[in-house]
């Protein structure tokens, strides 16, 4: 949910966001299931995902960003 609502937030295509949100250099489908890994593995990347939503969250605020509905 952190990378859709950043990309809501900075108006840009889900799938270039959540690439930039886990840092993987490659875009995730939203059409294909994805593979389930081990919980510690999972909880991980969310944390790695949740806090890089604050940072583009925060540089929407820095830059003034309207939501467009």
């Amino acid at each position: 949910a952190a990378y859709i609502a950043a990309a809501g937030v900075v108006d840009e295509p889900v799938e270039e966001v959540s690439a930039r949100l886990f840092e993987r250099g490659i875009q995730l489908s939203l059409q294909k299931p994805t593979f389930v890994i081990p919980r510690d593995e999972n909880i991980r990347l969310y944390e790695e995902g949740y806090q890089r939503y604050l940072e583009i969250l925060e540089e929407a605020i820095e830059n003034n960003f309207e939501q467009k509905w």
